[in-house]
């Protein structure tokens, strides 16, 4: 199992540079982000990250900004406890609760997805995570055979069956996320998700009515084409895990690939977006 590193830095001027810098974090293996008092708080697998690389190869190295930086390491057998005394329940669009299996019923919504986080990622709280989920309750009637990929602790896969999917494939590439994602299957009793771990060429030549991706911009761009060759005509694919600045790449990739933008939504500067399969 692989130990969190949390990298904090804080920034004068804060704004805009945290979101520069989280675009480029995102790509030096960094997955899940914070903003806390004018810092800004990057996780990743500590074996991964190259602080080096992040001094050297970001907006730290010559953008016009001072900065303090320091990294702490949470043991992946500590995080359980740290989570349930942080981990608030998450409502959205007052229909939808993520909750954990210590909160009080009272949380819980008319759609509630149990999850048992056993990293410092996953649990819903990230503003791409919250417009993904928004953006699937829109949807209906819901689609029926589901792609997830990045799954995650697979929250979404779960959500996506519980809106009325029957077939739900979620993927991704590390084992213990795949682990993780199971026990919170069998948590919410779910039926009808088959976890595959591996990237997107585990899909080989399976077609999706609907496809979910929550990754981040260098993976979604590669992604995309294959994305588009994966899903039914008229085939609805979500995307987020990028920020607003983002936006004209991912459409241009998106429109080549035959996807036509139906709806743009934002939150705290992250995108998601959802396209239409022609």
């Amino acid at each position: 199992m692989k130990n969190t590193l949390c990298l904090k830095i804080s920034l004068q001027p804060f704004n805009p540079w945290s979101e520069i810098l989280v675009s480029q974090l995102s790509e030096m293996n960094f997955s899940s982000f914070e903003e806390k008092d004018n810092c800004l708080l990057a996780y990743g697998n500590e074996d991964e990250i190259n602080i080096n690389q992040v001094l050297n190869e970001t907006c730290l190295n010559n953008a016009p900004i001072t900065f303090e930086w320091t990294t702490e390491i949470f043991p992946y057998q500590n995080w359980n406890e740290k989570w349930e005394k942080e981990y608030e329940a998450i409502h959205i669009d007052n229909k939808i609760s993520i909750t954990a299996p210590f909160h009080n019923q009272k949380e819980y919504l008319d759609i509630n997805v149990l999850v048992q986080a056993q990293t410092s990622f996953g649990t819903g709280h990230h503003p791409t995570t919250q417009l993904v989920i928004s953006t699937m309750n829109k949807i209906f009637p819901f689609p029926k055979k589901i792609l997830d990929m990045g799954t995650g602790t697979g929250v979404l896969a779960i959500l996506a069956e519980k809106l009325g999917a029957n077939a739900v494939t979620a993927v991704d590439i590390e084992d213990w996320s795949i682990d993780n994602a199971k026990n919170n299957a069998h948590l919410n009793e779910s039926k009808s998700i088959t976890f595959l771990c591996g990237d997107i060429n585990i899909l080989k030549n399976e077609i999706f009515d609907l496809i979910l991706a929550n990754i981040n911009k260098n993976t979604l761009t590669n992604h995309v084409p294959i994305y588009s060759k994966c899903l039914n005509v008229n085939g609805l694919l979500i995307l987020s895990g990028f920020l607003e600045s983002d936006f004209d790449e991912m459409n241009t990739i998106c429109i080549e690939n035959q996807l036509i933008l139906s709806e743009k939504n934002q939150k705290e500067g992250w995108l998601c977006l959802s396209y239409s399969k022609i």
